[in-house]
């Protein structure tokens, strides 16, 4: 089973940096990851739980 992952950066480039500054011409998958999770946990459909703290969307944290 194979699978892609396209990223579209809003300015239309990557400016990534890893390490002691050096640049990271390509993003890892964790570093994907971990901008989805970001964006599903506070982003727009984000869901707020009973303490008030948002969180995913039930699909969206199985989906990740």
């Amino acid at each position: 089973m194979s699978f892609a992952i396209v990223a579209e950066f809003p300015l239309g480039l990557y400016r990534g940096r890893v390490g002691e500054g050096q640049l990271d011409h390509v993003p890892s998958l964790s570093r994907l990851h971990s901008a989805l999770t970001s964006a599903a946990g506070g982003g727009l459909r984000a869901e707020e739980d009973s303490n008030g703290l948002l969180q995913p969307r039930g699909i969206d944290g199985a989906a990740l």
